[in-house]
């Protein structure tokens, strides 16, 4: 389960590859204003008989994927995210109102027939094909469950959540009639099957794992891959002739990795006709002035963290450390210093589960907010102290000092680390920078742990509770998202199983905001603010932009007649 866009585990984002999240606005200088309620996108919204057929659009990566297995650790990114949904088995469909429905091209229906035991039952669309003309079945769906479900080591999922309550995946009435029979309850199974993969291909750890590295070897949507070029980092999918829903607007549509700060660039000499402009000013700025773009936000459930790293033997491995670092981070003028121009009115986040614009955010982090003199507390309790006369805190003659990594070309996690820097600096912490390719910075620093602290962005899904249980979920024989394998003393796994049994929504919510309660005194990460949710797109490009909480169709995407 994979949290980009609707999936169900959260995706990393490079910082600065500037996802979606909630902003308002448009295009005139003093009037945003942070958009609080949900359910709109802002995509030119046109229906398909007002568009042209055939053409082209030229979207940006801001990190190229090296594994092209979403639901693999090293897969899960919003970018893939952003190609998946042209290319993948994506069961449901995603709304801008957060809730999702049944994606009738790939399922006819998907049903909880049974909840003692919890038994859902799917039947596949007869027309539903591989890219290599063989037919979608309840085995395709058998393979993602043994591939996740956690009981083959070899195998690396992103997330086990849910898949591990499964017992069984069996044939039903024919080979398009799936049974899913959990031996737990799992009261968000909706959130599992964000994209499935074929059995051809994920029936074995190595399959699974290295199938999918630097290639797509089979594809089930509106599009196929035409081209993949690793070293010049362009993909360019083509209309599949074999797709079976409604016929797509564009002949082809063309990714290409281009880092946040050169999209501007890159717009403006034709090469991407959208750029996700996300929390980045400078970018924001650059396309207002652009004739030929439209700037268009909505709410999205889309966030930027700072996180942090348990490893033994460091400062951060200490909670009190932690909190200390917590406190001494103002938060609201970070937010005005970073996003300002674009949201005037930027605010802490302030829960990890659930964002503003869904019906149970909460503020659980009150008692954890901007305190100096907390802060101060807070490390002096954990034998941190400031000598006489000397601007850094030591114990046992070493320095306070805390290294933050972020990858390069990212100019939103720069000015993040200039403002929390200086904050810190104010409380005694010493904050160097270790900034590191972006190509590398997920599998060779933040997947392997290899950091103290890093800021980033993570993106929201309806599910929230099982999204994020490979975040903070601590298993040190399966770190799935815990980057910073922070141990778990407050109970947190021990809560998400809980949720994962309550069917009932409110009482499953109120779970969630314990846990997110937990997660503050654990002092797990610090949310920062939800990101703007804003892209610059092309004048006449029709059904792309803001898409909120909902999610792209390819079929809809094309240029205005």
């Amino acid at each position: 389960m994979n949290r980009q866009r609707w999936a169900a585990v959260v995706a990393p984002l490079a910082a600065g590859a500037l996802v979606l999240s909630a902003c308002g606005g448009g295009t005139t200088g003093g009037g945003n204003a942070q958009v609080r309620e949900m359910g709109t996108a802002d995509i030119n919204a046109q229906p398909v008989e007002n568009l042209q057929d055939g053409g082209s659009v030229n979207l940006p990566l801001a990190q190229w994927p090296q594994q092209w297995n979403l639901n693999q650790v090293d897969g899960a990114s919003v970018d893939l995210f952003l190609v998946g949904h042209a290319i993948s088995f994506e069961p449901f469909a995603q709304q801008a109102d957060g809730t999702v429905k049944v994606n009738t091209n790939f399922l006819l229906s998907a049903d909880l027939i049974s909840t003692t035991p919890q038994v859902v039952e799917m039947k596949i669309n007869p027309k539903a094909r591989w890219s290599d003309g063989m037919p979608i079945t309840w085995r395709d769906i058998q393979a993602n469950w043994q591939a996740q479900n956690g009981k083959n080591g070899d195998y690396q999922p992103a997330n086990t959540a849910g898949w591990e309550d499964i017992d069984s995946v069996e044939r039903g009435a024919d080979d398009q009639d799936v049974l899913v029979r959990f031996g737990k309850p799992f009261s968000e199974w909706k959130g599992l099957t964000n994209f499935i993969y074929p059995a051809s291909h994920y029936s074995t750890p190595d399959q699974f794992n290295k199938d999918w590295v630097d290639q797509i070897p089979v594809t089930a949507g509106p599009y196929r891959v035409k081209q993949i070029d690793n070293t010049g980092k362009v993909l360019v999918l083509e209309r599949d002739p074999n797709w079976w829903g409604p016929k797509p607007k564009l002949d082809t549509i063309t990714f290409r990795q281009v880092s946040a700060s050169a999209q501007p660039q890159a717009f403006a000499g034709g090469a991407l006709d959208a750029v996700d402009i996300g929390p980045d000013v400078a970018t924001f700025q650059t396309l207002q002035q652009d004739a030929d773009a439209e700037i268009r936000t909505a709410l999205a459930p889309n966030w930027r963290v700072l996180n942090f790293n348990a490893k033994a033997g460091t400062p951060l491995s200490d909670p009190q450390v932690r909190i200390g670092v917590i406190r001494g981070i103002d938060r609201v003028a970070l937010g005005k210093a970073v996003i300002g121009p674009i949201v005037p009115d930027v605010r802490p986040l302030n829960n990890r589960i659930y964002v503003e614009g869904q019906k149970y955010y909460q503020d659980d982090g009150a008692p954890y907010s901007y305190d100096p003199a907390a802060a101060g507390k807070a490390l002096d309790a954990a034998g941190w102290t400031l000598p006489a006369g000397g601007q850094v805190r030591q114990k046992d003659g070493k320095p306070l000092t805390i290294s933050l990594m972020y990858p390069a070309g990212t100019p939103v996690s720069a000015n993040e680390g200039q403002v929390i820097k200086q904050q810190l600096s104010a409380i005694g912490v010493d904050v160097t920078f270790n900034v590191v390719d972006l190509n590398a910075w997920q599998t060779q620093y933040l997947q392997v742990g290899n950091f103290e602290m890093q800021n980033m962005a993570w993106e929201g899904t309806p599910f929230p509770i099982s999204s994020s249980s490979g975040i903070y979920i601590y298993d040190p024989n399966n770190i799935a998202q815990n980057y910073g394998r922070i141990p778990d003393t407050e109970g947190i796994g021990d809560l998400f199983k809980k949720s994962f049994t309550e069917f009932d929504d409110d009482k499953r919510a109120a779970i969630g905001n314990e846990i997110d309660q937990a997660l503050w005194r654990e002092g797990f990460s610090l949310p920062l603010y939800q990101r703007p949710d804003a892209w610059g797109v092309k004048k006449g490009l029709a059904n792309f932009g803001a898409f909120g909480f909902g999610a792209p169709d390819y079929t809809t995407v094309g240029w205005m007649k």
